[in-house]
This record gives C-alpha cells, structure tokens and sequence, in this order.
C-alpha cells in the first residue's frame, strides 16, 4: 500500500488533507489533522482514495 489519500470536497474542487499510512487509525488520524489545522468544517465532506477507489469517510455521528 502506498498511502491513503485523504481530501475534502468543496464547491468546486478537492482540498488535500494528507496522505495516512494505516487505514485502522486513519479516522482518528484524520481529525487531528483538522484540529491542527483549525478546519473542522471539513469533516462533513472528507473523502479518501484507496487502491484507485474512492470512498466516504464517516466523522463523528454523521448519518447516511
């Protein structure tokens, strides 16, 4: 595996979040990061590309 790439959806453009190691911490991971970087209003919107695939990434209590 070479690296999760993690990015949020926006209007009209992806805004790189980072690139994770390990898909079991990647949640977690992933919230720090947008802790650090003052950006929770991304969580809602966060997206990961994975061997090609892209795939929702679930934050918090978010629903369906």
């Amino acid at each position: 595996m070479n690296g999760i790439l993690v990015y949020a959806r926006t209007r009209n453009e992806r805004q790189f979040v980072g690139i994770f190691n390990d898909l079991e911490n990647l949640k977690s991971e992933v919230v720090e990061s947008l802790d650090i970087t003052n950006r929770p209003d991304l969580s809602s919107k966060i997206y990961f590309s994975l061997d090609g695939e892209e795939y929702k990434l679930f934050l918090e209590d978010e629903k369906l």
